[in-house]
């Protein structure tokens, strides 16, 4: 049997929505060859902030952000890494789930009484719009919260100006950058949390004869894995950014002092965070494989112990049917040679050195005289 349409899984990003909603589908269209419509929103986006709000700027105040603090534009990079990793995430999400073959399972008594939910929608996407919106609507609470009440509208106006202001916190920021930065975090929580507990309700059975010898699972163990390099490069992103200005203080004049313990804080609670993830998923993965493998060897056991007169004198035991012994060993192999994680030992030394990354960028910059 051939597996499952990925397409099935491959649901619509919030800022596919964004994008379609405000024309830029359209515009993609005109565009020669085949132009992600996100992207062009993206490169709009960027150029309205670097372009038009800082060359206004400029020309007015003498002042540039760029020019001030060049690692500004590594929030134009966090933009980017917003927008493609979501894209990537969930495409790669509907590929690992169509490699576990749903509709297949769907079709097997032994899984259909398990659940209420047909297997393929319990796996439609990995989080439905509703949850996006609500995460989203708290993020807009947060960002309007310190712009009015953290900030103040006053400030930032003084800053950027009324013209800097209303096209780059009042439109860039809240349609593209907030809803990008949102979903990212959300489709990177419902990888690392939400698959995994699917998987485990569901109670999926392994592929014991999977060529990698990962019970069909090693699509899901690449998702979890490249997921985190994406957070990973996230963290990486934001390092520069909070300590880039400090970094090139010896070759640049900077006015931004260095960052403030609620700074660090905020940067190794994310860290935190990512640890956490990664290890939740994959212990979670690991519990679901190695209850399966243990459940089978069991039921291989007591097959062993049906086609032997004595199964607890060796010496004695006598093997009625060798035939069904010899299939029996061949499966007991099988079962054997399946890891219990959806990895290999190149993987989890990579894994290691995206958790070692972050704090060790941070610690260097710190101990630095």
């Amino acid at each position: 049997m051939q597996r499952d349409d990925p397409d099935r899984y491959r649901d619509r990003l919030l800022i596919e929505r964004i994008a379609a909603r405000l024309g830029f589908e359209r515009l993609a269209e005109r565009l020669p060859g085949d132009v992600y419509p996100p992207y062009v929103l993206v490169a709009v986006a960027l150029v309205i902030q670097f372009g038009v709000v800082d060359g206004y700027n400029f020309f007015v105040t003498g002042r540039s952000t760029v020019l001030d603090n060049p690692t500004s534009v590594i929030t134009g990079l966090g933009l980017i890494l917003a927008v493609a990793g979501s894209r990537w995430m969930r495409d790669s999400y509907a590929e690992a789930v169509a490699d576990l073959r749903p509709s297949e399972r769907e079709r097997m008594p032994s899984d259909t009484a398990r659940t209420s939910e047909s297997f393929p929608d319990a796996f439609r996407s990995i989080t439905p719009l509703r949850v996006k919106l609500a995460f989203l609507a708290v993020g807009y609470v947060a960002f309007f919260a310190n712009a009015f009440f953290l900030l103040g509208i006053d400030t930032i106006v003084e800053i950027r100006g009324v013209f800097g202001t209303v096209l780059r916190d009042f439109l860039v920021l809240p349609v593209v950058v907030v809803p990008a930065m949102i979903e990212f975090g959300v489709l990177y929580l419902g990888i690392h949390v939400g698959l995994p507990r699917r998987i485990a309700r569901a109670d999926l059975d392994l592929f014991y004869y999977d060529p990698r010898n990962m019970g069909g699972f090693a699509a899901v163990g690449e998702l979890l894995k490249r997921s985190y390099y994406l957070l990973t490069a996230g963290l990486v992103l934001y390092f520069f950014l909070v300590y880039g200005p400090v970094i090139l203080s010896g070759i640049l004049p900077t006015p931004f002092p260095e960052p403030k313990t609620p700074i660090l804080v905020m940067f190794t609670l994310l860290w935190l965070a990512g640890v956490v993830s990664i290890a939740y998923s994959m212990y979670r993965i690991h519990t679901v494989m190695s209850r399966k493998k243990a459940a089978t060897i069991r039921e291989i056991e007591d097959e062993i112990r049906d086609i032997l007169d004595d199964p607890y004198d060796i010496n004695t035991a006598h093997i009625a049917d060798h035939d069904r012994r010899e299939a029996i060993e061949h499966r007991l192999q099988q079962v054997r040679a399946t890891k219990e994680y959806p990895s290999t030992f190149t993987m989890w030394s990579q894994i290691a050195i995206s958790v070692l990354l972050p704090q060790a960028l941070q610690l260097a910059v710190q101990v630095a005289p």
